[in-house]
């Protein structure tokens, strides 16, 4: 069965465009699946064929540009470290990593890995 690593990267858990899809492919695929979570106890667990890979990040508008672009690069060096570090076949991402947008289609060509991506959202914001 194939594996397939889906980054929803700042999407929650049960987005439903996301989430819709981690469901489909999990009828056929073994799926791992990173999201955004805002609780920092919740940890990887398997549940239907899906193992559910949370990343803490707490948003707060609030905090200064310096301050936010230091999380942001905390949080995406942690997408990073799923995708290097989980075992797949297929890398499906739903967004691309703005602070190191190249890195995990390198990583996955370097790996001989099937890379799939999404960007509408992106396409979107630009227009």
């Amino acid at each position: 069965m194939k594996k397939v690593l889906i980054v929803g990267y700042y999407h929650p858990k049960n987005d439903k465009r996301v989430f819709r899809t981690v469901e489909t492919l999990s009828k056929v695929c073994d799926v791992s699946y990173q999201y955004i979570s805002n609780n920092e106890n919740e940890g990887i667990y398997v549940e239907n064929n899906i193992k559910f890979i949370p990343i803490f990040f707490k948003i707060n508008a609030q905090e200064n540009v310096l301050k936010k672009a230091l999380k942001r690069i905390k949080f995406d060096l942690k997408v990073l470290e799923v995708i290097e570090s989980e075992d797949y076949d297929i890398l499906y991402m739903h967004h691309f990593l703005p602070i190191f947008p190249l890195k995990p289609f390198k990583f996955a060509k370097s790996k001989k890995r099937w890379l799939c991506t999404i960007f509408t959202n992106t396409i979107l914001k630009i227009f």
